[in-house]
């Protein structure tokens, strides 16, 4: 519950922070954005009705600053509960349009597609890799094998992104496996409620002198 009401008034107190005097210095309020871009924000109540875990999913940077802020000054919520022990509850707030109203939606509701890669997904990716992945003649000679693993994400529009290096045996191996990622034709980006988000990925790539030089589970 939030405020003695239901989860529901959430939204509605959100949108009067945004349309107060102090947060109104700028054209964007609810329903006022010149070029729109939907809104997605994750957050968590938690046991001790606390709101945490803020994340600003999408949207336009000034609206994300204002609602990251007005989230972080949220009351005290009543948490929910489960076999009458208080639980963490993780939400969505949306709005979809400039003129649609914020919702909010619980986040095991939501609607998720994952992103899709020449009409699959990661597996496709994965043998786009096997297949365009180059073992450098440096790393060859010197003998340089192994496993390198890194951390890539799929921005919401679709374009492939290096994030981190996991690990790594050798310098060399590292280029060609960032190169190879960041060389991959777009993909159709990941969305929750039809909203296009960041989608993050771990892939491991062999490199074997002697047998092919493939990504793995």
């Amino acid at each position: 519950m939030f405020r003695g009401g239901a989860e529901s008034t959430f939204p509605e107190w959100v949108a009067e922070q945004l349309d107060s005097p102090e947060r109104t210095d700028s054209p964007t309020r609810v329903g006022e954005n010149v070029a729109f871009e939907p809104f997605l924000a994750s957050f968590t109540v938690g046991e001790d009705g606390s709101v945490d875990d803020i994340h600003m999913r999408n949207g336009d940077s000034l609206l994300c600053s204002k609602i990251q802020t007005i989230l972080e000054e949220s009351p005290v919520w009543t948490p929910a509960y489960r076999r009458k022990k208080p639980i963490e509850t993780s939400y969505f707030l949306i709005k979809r349009s400039p003129e649609g109203a914020l919702e909010l939606l619980p986040e095991d509701e939501a609607e998720r597609v994952m992103p899709t890669f020449n009409g699959g997904g990661i597996d496709e990716f994965r043998t786009w890799v096997t297949r365009n992945v180059v073992y450098p003649p440096q790393a060859l000679r010197n003998g340089a094998h192994g496993t390198v693993k890194v951390e890539f994400r799929i921005n919401r529009q679709g374009e492939t992104e290096f994030s981190e290096l996991i690990s790594s045996p050798n310098v060399i191996l590292t280029t060609e496996t960032v190169r190879i990622i960041i060389s991959s034709p777009r993909w159709t980006a990941g969305t929750i409620e039809g909203i296009p988000v960041e989608v993050y990925y771990v892939l491991p790539i062999v490199f074997s002198p002697g047998g092919t030089t493939r990504p793995r589970e």
